[in-house]
């Protein structure tokens, strides 16, 4: 081989190397799940400022955890259950697989470390205090079993419950400072961190979000400041105080948060 050869062939190589680390370096990194500590979890909500009672969507006495109450309410994030655990590995994997095919993006990856199965979205203490006073209350029953699901991509919190092939409601957070959350007079500020529709298309980038109803002017902005829409599928969003599992306010530099809410109710997809 001459030396005209060689060097040509050395310069072929390195183009080569540079294009393939090019490609590489420009490849959406897959983001790194991780656990979720129950210290880091957000355990309740308060909306910040009044609002009509209707945006509760409900005229119940009793709000227990339901399945219709999670997917409509003021709620935009999404506590763990505190009930009696099941375990099916099997459900567990097909319950990951499901939110994959549904959502794409984050949930693509393997959730299975993260997800944990419930016979019940109520406690038996609950179940027991309600009955022994005299009261009627209706529990939901799982075909197969409640799941709970939690883990970030920093900054970001998930917490999610569902049933496999029933219904997912799903919480993405974020804590706040009181600066970030607050305008002056103390009403929240409407989207904090920005338009959520480009976010949601990269991290759940199989849902049609783009098909969906905008109808956030039919709400108050300190309760969603959006509130996306169709037949099986709302996307609602807003800044809430954080509150302990017991409702007092939490002890942290973050006492708020911004929460986008996914509600999947595939009983109306088919």
């Amino acid at each position: 081989m001459n030396k005209l050869m060689r060097l040509t062939l050395i310069s072929l190589l390195i183009i080569l190397a540079i294009g393939v680390y090019t490609v590489q370096a420009n490849k959406p990194s897959r983001p790194s799940l991780q656990p979720l500590s129950s210290t880091e979890r957000i355990e309740a909500e308060s909306v910040i400022g009044a609002y009509s009672f209707l945006e509760e969507q409900t005229t119940a006495a009793i709000n227990l955890p339901s399945i219709d109450n999670l997917l409509r309410g003021t709620s935009v994030t999404v506590s763990r259950i505190n009930a009696e655990k099941v375990t099916n590995p099997t459900l567990v994997k097909r319950i990951s697989d499901e939110l994959g095919r549904l959502l794409g993006g984050w949930f693509s990856q393997d959730l299975t470390p993260y997800i944990h199965l419930y016979k019940s979205l109520v406690s038996q203490e609950m179940q027991e205090y309600y009955t022994n006073g005299g009261m009627t209350t209706h529990l939901d029953k799982p075909k197969t079993a409640f799941y709970y699901l939690a883990f970030q991509v920093v900054p970001w919190q998930v917490q999610a419950l569902g049933e496999l092939g029933v219904f997912h409601s799903i919480s993405i957070s974020q804590p706040l400072t009181k600066a970030k959350a607050l305008q002056e007079g103390g009403h929240p500020v409407p989207r904090p961190l920005g338009a959520i529709e480009p976010f949601l298309a990269d991290v759940t980038p199989n849902l049609p979000i783009a098909k969906l109803s905008d109808r956030s002017g039919e709400h108050t902005v300190n309760v969603f400041d959006t509130y996306l829409q169709d037949t099986w599928l709302t996307i609602k969003a807003g800044v809430r105080l954080s509150l302990t599992a017991d409702n007092k306010e939490v002890s942290s530099e973050h006492p708020y948060h911004y929460s986008i809410r996914l509600n999947l109710d595939l009983r109306k997809s088919k």
